[in-house]
């Protein structure tokens, strides 16, 4: 429990710094060039652009999502403290989202790097088949 000055010293810190804001916007940052250095051949070979009306960090977590428009896919990276989860979405519906690790294993392929540069159209056809 913090005592009653550093609370004070904290609103005052936060208010004038905006931090939380800050923040926020550092884990996108950090998030987007990621994704946008592990993951290039999404934007150099498929033509993938990110959606920053859909991408987003919350203040106060540790939390950033990246939306990636490819084809006719919606790839959203969401990254929780160090550890990123894929999900996708036909993105003529713009949802439900599901998550890429249950999808990797019907065409069995066990990497999201494999699976996304090389089996888009396998991904495509089982979100459109119901999963």
């Amino acid at each position: 429990m913090t005592n009653p000055p550093s609370r004070w010293v904290q609103r005052i810190a936060s208010r004038v710094f905006d931090v939380q804001r800050h923040s926020a916007e550092s884990d996108l940052r950090r998030l987007r060039r990621d994704v946008m250095h592990q993951y290039s051949f999404l934007f150099k070979e498929h033509g993938g652009r990110i959606m920053p009306q859909l991408s987003q960090s919350v203040a106060n977590f540790d939390w950033a999502t990246l939306v990636i428009e490819v084809n006719r896919l919606y790839l959203r990276a969401s990254r929780a403290d160090t550890r990123t989860e894929w999900h996708v979405s036909l993105n003529h519906i713009m949802g439900p989202w599901h998550r890429l690790d249950p999808i990797l294993k019907k065409i069995s392929c066990n990497s999201d790097s494999d699976a996304l540069r090389y089996h888009l159209p396998e991904i495509e056809q089982i979100l459109r088949s119901g999963v």
